[in-house]
C-alpha cells in the first residue's frame, strides 16, 4: 500500500528538468525547479508546518524515496509561493550533491538549529528517517505544550484587556463630562480624585500621541532586545522574577529542556 501511494505521489508531483549553472564551463541538468537563495524577510514556518515537514519527509524516506524526490513532493504540496522558493533552493542544493542539513543551514531562522542538528546526526549515522520521526514527535509535543500555555493565559489576558478598555472609556469620555461638577464645588477634593481628573485631562488631550509613542517605544525595545545580549538578558531576568508569568516561563522551558535532552540522546548526540 505504501509503495502504491509513493508511486502515485511521484507521478503527480513529477519534478521539472531545468539547467542550473555551475562554476565549471559545462551546465548540469538536474530534476528540480529553477531556484536562487530565497529571502526570509517576514517569512515564518510555524511549528505545525515543521511537524508536517518532518513527518512527510520521514514517511517518504522510509518508503524508499530519495531525499531529493521527497523534498520535491513536499515543495509541490506547499501553497505559499515564498515557501516554494525556499524549497526550490533546498532542492537545487540537494541536486548539486549537498547534504540536507547543509542546505537547511541557509534557513536556520525558519527551521531552527535544533531541527538542523537532529537531521545532521541522522545523515551522518544513517538513521535519518528514525531521527525525523523522533523530531516530528518532539515538535508535536512542543506544539501541544504551547497550546496548553496559551489556553491557560487566554482568560487572564481577556479580563485584563477588558478592564483596561472599560477604564480607558471612563477616563477619556465619561469623566470629562462630569468634571465641571467637581470643579464647581468649593471643597478640596481627595488626592485620589485629583489624580484621576488629571489623568483624564491628560489622556483626553494627549491620549492618541501617548498610544503611538508607546507602540514605537515597544518596537524599539524589541529591536534592541534582539540585537543586544545584555538587554535581552536583563529583560528575561525580569520576566523570570514575575510572580505568575515567571513560574509559567520556567516550567515551560524546563519541560522543553528535558524533552530536547531525551531526543538528542536518542538520536545519538552525546551530552558534551
Amino acid at each position: 500500500m505504501i509503495t502504491t501511494l509513493v508511486t502515485h505521489l511521484k507521478k503527480r508531483y513529477r519534478p521539472r528538468h531545468i539547467v542550473v549553472e555551475h562554476t565549471d564551463t559545462s551546465p548540469r541538468t538536474i530534476t528540480t525547479t529553477q531556484a536562487s537563495h530565497a529571502s526570509t524577510h517576514f517569512l515564518w514556518f510555524s511549528l505545525k508546518e515543521r511537524v508536517h515537514f518532518a513527518k512527510r519527509l520521514s514517511f517518504l524516506i522510509r518508503a524508499g524515496v530519495s531525499v531529493l524526490e521527497s523534498v520535491t513532493i513536499i515543495r509541490n504540496q506547499t501553497k505559499s509561493l515564498r515557501k516554494q522558493r525556499v524549497y526550490d533552493t533546498i532542492i537545487a542544493d540537494l541536486a548539486a550533491g549537498r547534504l540536507l542539513s547543509k542546505s537547511l543551514e541557509r534557513y536556520t531562522t525558519l527551521f531552527g538549529s535544533f531541527t538542523i542538528n537532529i537531521i545532521r546526526v541522522g545523515e551522518t549515522s544513517g538513521i535519518l528517517a528514525e531521527n525525523l520521526t523522533y523530531l516530528a514527535d518532539e515538535l508535536a509535543k512542543r506544539q501541544a505544550l504551547e497550546r496548553k500555555v496559551l489556553s491557560a493565559l487566554i482568560y487572564p489576558l481577556f479580563i485584563t484587556l477588558s478592564t483596561l478598555g472599560v477604564t480607558s472609556l471612563l477616563v477619556i469620555f465619561i469623566f470629562p463630562k462630569i468634571m465641571p461638577i467637581f470643579t464647581s464645588l468649593d471643597v478640596e477634593l481627595p488626592w485620589t480624585t485629583r489624580v484621576l481628573l488629571a489623568v483624564s485631562e491628560y489622556l483626553h488631550a494627549w491620549g492618541l500621541l501617548t498610544l503611538l509613542g508607546t507602540v514605537v517605544l515597544l518596537i524599539v525595545i524589541e529591536i534592541l532586545r534582539r540585537s543586544l545580549y545584555s538587554l535581552r538578558y536583563a529583560l528575561d531576568s525580569i520576566v523570570l522574577k514575575l510572580p505568575v508569568t515567571g513560574h509559567i516561563v520556567r516550567a515551560y522551558n524546563n519541560a522543553n529542556f528535558c524533552r530536547t535532552l531525551r531526543l538528542t540522546i536518542a538520536s545519538g548526540i552525546g551530552l558534551s
